[in-house]
């Protein structure tokens, strides 16, 4: 059974760069909401795992795509987890500064984690959200709250 998920805008209502980790990714204090619009991802789990990207955005995503990037994250944290197809519809614009692909990385997660719960429950997903970038541990709360990371 294909599932949803919509990978909200993140609005950072107050944005302080406060370092840069070991990672590359920035340290960071905001306070983050979400607006009503977003990319759209469905989840086919009797389908092989990939990523197919479609929308007026998809041929702008050049490198590695965090999409495929959690989908790959997931495979290696839990290998019991029901992964498979991901589609993307990306119509949030590319490097716009509102946590587009952070958004779609947290939706992905959030898709898996709905599939099957008693598997789900082995994964550490924070600090899954948190290996992908610094914003994705609150996309995937996907609720307005206080970003410090």
């Amino acid at each position: 059974m294909t599932t949803r998920e919509t990978a909200r805008a993140k609005i950072n209502l107050t944005l302080r760069v406060i370092g840069r980790r070991a990672d590359g990714y920035h340290e960071l204090e905001s306070l983050v909401a979400f607006a009503a619009i977003g990319d759209s991802l469905s989840l086919d789990p009797g389908k092989p795992k990939g990523v197919t990207i479609t929308g007026e955005f998809g041929g702008s995503i050049a490198g590695a795509n965090l999409v495929a990037v959690a989908l790959d994250a997931l495979s290696r944290a839990g290998p019991d987890l029901t992964l498979g197809h991901i589609t993307l519809d990306k119509t949030l614009p590319i490097a716009a500064g509102i946590g587009g692909g952070s958004a779609d990385a947290a939706a992905v997660l959030r898709l898996v984690r709905s599939q099957k719960a008693s598997h789900a429950d082995a994964v550490d997903w924070t600090t899954l959200a948190k290996s992908l970038g610094a914003d994705v541990p609150v996309c995937f709360a996907n609720t307005a709250c206080w970003m410090d990371v």
